[in-house]
């Protein structure tokens, strides 16, 4: 039940009451990391990139090849203005599921923005 409002509310936009349905879920379920890349993507999305990095920090503790892992570290790191951790970051996801557009795009960006274009997308 609270996995799927979970779900109903992340897809609202209703982040608050997705997290609190998704934090009281990761107890009563096997893969408790799925719910946690959830709980990373809405504090992202909540432009709270410290909470997103405690619940990715707990998913690497427990399977640090887990899939997108290292692309949301990147993210955090990036909106936490951390350019050296999430270039880091986003080549490890690179490395572990092959170069995506999107990931490409931010380490370009990363690489400019470090080189002092200060844009940063």
């Amino acid at each position: 039940m609270f996995l799927s409002l979970g779900d109903i509310y992340a897809a609202s936009g209703e982040y608050l009451r997705a997290i609190n349905m998704y934090e009281q879920a990761v107890p009563l379920v096997n893969d408790k990391n799925r719910l946690r890349i959830e709980l990373a993507k809405l504090f992202l999305r909540k432009k709270e990139p410290n909470n997103s990095l405690s619940y990715l920090r707990q998913i690497v503790d427990e399977s640090p090849r887990y899939p997108a892992v290292h692309r949301y570290f990147g993210d955090a790191y990036r909106d936490a203005k951390d350019r050296d951790k999430a270039i880091e970051h986003y080549k490890k996801d690179r490395t572990l599921r092959g170069a995506t557009p999107y990931v490409q795009e931010q380490i370009a960006a990363l690489n400019r923005w470090r080189a002092g274009e200060n844009k940063l997308i």
